[in-house]
C-alpha cells in the first residue's frame, strides 16, 4: 500500500510525462509496439510496397472471379493471408541465416511456425467459404434454370413456347471478367477493425 506522499509524487510525475509532441515523435510512438505485423490487425509495414499488395490483391481476383461483395472480402482476406505467408518467409530466413552463425533462436523460429499456420489456415479458411459460397450461387442459378425450363415444357396447350426465359443472372463461368477490386479500400478497412484471437 503506497503512502500518501507516495500517491502525490505518482500524480506529480504523470503530469511531467506527457509523451512526444510533435507529429513525427507520435507517429513514431504509434509504432512502439509494433515488431512484425503479424498478431494485430492487417497493415502494410513501412517497409513493404502497398502497389506489390494491391498487386496479389488483383492476381488472387482475377483467378477467383468474385461476383459479390461478399465473395469480395473473402479475395481480400486471401490476400492478406498470402501477405502474412510472404513475411513470414522473410523473417524465417533471417532467423535461419542467424541460426547459422550460430545465434540461439529456436523459440523466435517456434513463434514464427506458428504464425505461418496461422497465415495457412486463415487462408484456407477464406478460400473454403468462396467455394462454399461459389457452389451456393451455381445451386440456386441451376435452380432458377430447371424451374424455368419446366415451366416451358409445361406450358398448356395452345399458349406461344416463345417465351424468353429469365434469370436473375447469368451462370458462373471462368471466362466472365472480373469485377475491379478496391484493394487499398478493403486494406483501409480491414486495418481499421481489430485483429481476430
Amino acid at each position: 500500500m503506497s503512502s500518501q506522499a507516495q500517491a502525490t509524487s505518482n500524480r506529480e510525475n504523470a503530469q511531467a510525462s506527457t509523451g512526444p509532441v510533435t507529429d513525427a515523435g507520435k507517429s513514431a510512438s504509434s509504432q512502439n509496439a509494433r515488431t512484425h505485423g503479424l498478431s494485430s490487425g492487417f497493415s502494410i509495414l513501412a517497409d513493404e510496397d502497398p502497389d506489390n499488395f494491391d498487386s496479389l490483391t488483383e492476381r488472387i481476383a482475377v483467378e477467383m472471379q468474385p461476383s459479390s461483395e461478399h465473395e469480395g472480402l473473402l479475395v481480400g482476406l486471401m490476400a492478406q493471408a498470402r501477405w502474412k505467408l510472404g513475411r513470414i518467409q522473410n523473417i524465417e530466413a533471417a532467423l535461419l541465416d542467424r541460426t547459422i552463425a550460430g545465434e540461439l533462436v529456436s523459440a523466435q523460429l517456434a513463434l514464427i511456425m506458428r504464425y505461418a499456420a496461422a497465415a495457412e489456415r486463415s487462408y484456407y479458411k477464406a478460400h473454403a467459404e468462396f467455394m462454399k459460397s461459389r457452389s451456393q450461387q451455381t445451386n440456386h442459378q441451376q435452380s432458377e434454370l430447371n424451374r424455368a425450363i419446366e415451366n416451358y415444357v409445361n406450358a398448356p396447350p395452345g399458349q406461344a413456347k416463345a417465351a424468353t426465359l429469365k434469370f436473375t443472372q447469368p451462370l458462373h463461368t471462368q471466362e466472365s471478367k472480373a469485377p475491379a477490386t478496391e484493394s487499398a479500400s478493403f486494406r483501409k478497412t480491414a486495418c481499421s477493425q481489430p485483429a481476430a484471437g
